[in-house]
């Protein structure tokens, strides 16, 4: 059943979509300033069989490191934490505590996900325009670990460690990575996560990236998450 935020997330995208009265000069507007990479990269961490773990696979070992703290410079990131920190002071919101509508300027670029303890899986509920145009295909639907052996694999689970991590910690996190284009190109890319709770336990995350600055990077070593300061 679509739930009220989840038709205010459709109706709003819908304004967005191709052919509609929203000039796409419109969106690097809204996502105002650029997108900074000021932050470490996160660092080969000791494999207990005495290799080197590269930075995603590390993440899959389920091991992180706080590299950025608050040093993301996109504002749309950063505007994004303000909003969820203040629904519920820091603490992880309820679903119903949040309002699209309040964050317009991230709905294109946002992605919400959702977790079944009963299958143990994570699937798309919702994606934007912005965001289904960056991946190639529609996001709405998909479950993640049906595209572990695509060519978007290292992406996804990369992803897949955050989402469970987040899971069990409620600590929003940001970081950096790289997906790969419909045109074969590697995208730098800038993104938030921040948990929901549905009916007092973690089941969902938004995912918030910022597509301002999309090239350029070491795509082997521009990979990173850690959890937010404070705001």
């Amino acid at each position: 059943m679509v739930g009220r935020a989840d038709r205010l997330f459709l109706g709003v995208t819908a304004n967005a979509l191709p052919g509609s009265a929203a000039p796409r000069s419109a969106f690097a507007l809204t996502l105002g300033g650029g997108t900074g990479y000021g932050g470490k990269i996160l660092a080969a961490l000791p494999d207990p069989r005495g290799e080197q773990l590269d930075p995603v696979e590390a993440q899959h070992h389920g091991e992180h490191r706080p590299v950025w703290g608050d040093m993301t410079k996109s504002r749309l990131i950063r505007e994004f934490h303000l909003y969820w920190h203040s629904l519920a002071g820091g603490a992880v919101p309820e679903r119903s505590q949040f309002d699209p509508i309040a964050v317009p300027q991230a709905i294109p670029s946002l992605m919400v996900v959702e977790y079944n303890p009963t299958t143990d899986r994570l699937r798309y509920r919702l994606s934007g325009t912005l965001a289904d145009e960056h991946t190639g295909f529609k996001l709405t639907g998909c479950y993640l670990d049906d595209m572990f052996e695509s060519h978007t694999g290292k992406a996804v689970r990369f992803f897949d460690a955050i989402y469970r991590r987040v899971l069990k910690s409620g600590v929003p996190e940001e970081g950096t990575y790289h997906w790969p284009s419909p045109r074969g190109l590697q995208l730098n890319i800038t993104f938030g996560v921040f948990p929901l709770l549905v009916d007092g336990a973690v089941r969902q995350f938004i995912c918030v990236e910022d597509y301002t600055e999309l090239y350029g990077g070491d795509p082997d070593r521009s990979w990173s998450s850690g959890p937010f300061a404070a705001p």
